[in-house]
């Protein structure tokens, strides 16, 4: 399948700006939510043209590698430092609306190679059609006279454990531009900018 060279149109990037979750904390580089979402007719075209950029020169800034890493509290009143916070990474703001956009060209191309027994990370699918799927086909077994069995495997940081190298040989495989890769091989390989950690800040535990 061929796959087009597409940039990032001024109404998209609009569109996306103006649907910002504007609590939503902001990441390194400083920039809130409300600013992006309020001013998004005065920003969509010049973050239009540097999004075109780092699409088309396979470049990527390295803030928007960085990210905040801040203590978040698993329950309404924590009580341990050591086991309820959680680590939580404020984003960029721009990388997360750039992200989208390079998703809706990928997916498309890279769908038809999808095991149809996947359903996570794909638009309407979810837990519940994976439920249902395994209950048909463990009943299907047992109703030709079968058995079913199941072995279920939580992986550990799954994300950082895919082999980057065979991604990208896919994504080559697949007739992904050059400098779509290289914009990708610079976000897995690049060195970010050092996270921020705020573990040292007071954290308000309870005491009742």
């Amino acid at each position: 399948m061929a796959f087009w060279l597409e940039t990032a149109f001024s109404a998209d990037v609009e569109n996306r700006l103006s649907r910002i979750n504007i609590y939503k904390a902001a990441g390194p580089d400083g920039l809130r939510n409300w600013l992006l979402r309020d001013f998004a007719p005065y920003l969509t075209q010049p973050l239009a043209a540097i999004f075109n950029a780092s699409i088309r020169l396979g470049y990527v800034p390295p803030v928007w590698k960085s990210a905040e890493v801040i203590p978040a509290p698993k329950l309404p009143r924590p009580r341990s430092v050591q086991t309820d916070p959680r680590p939580t990474s404020l984003l960029p703001s721009l990388a997360k609306v750039l992200e989208p956009i390079i998703g809706q060209w990928l997916l498309p191309v890279l769908e038809p190679a999808f095991d149809p027994n996947q359903f996570g990370c794909r638009r309407q699918r979810s837990t519940t059609h994976a439920l249902v799927a395994m209950t048909h086909a463990w009943q299907s077994a047992l109703d030709r006279g079968g058995a079913a069995r199941a072995l279920f495997v939580d992986f550990r940081k799954a994300f950082d454990s895919v082999n980057h190298n065979l991604l990208l040989r896919k994504l080559y495989s697949r007739n992904v531009p050059h400098c779509r890769c290289n914009q990708m091989v610079l976000f897995l390989f690049g060195e970010p900018d050092a996270a921020c950690a705020y573990w040292n800040k007071p954290f308000q535990l309870a005491t009742a």
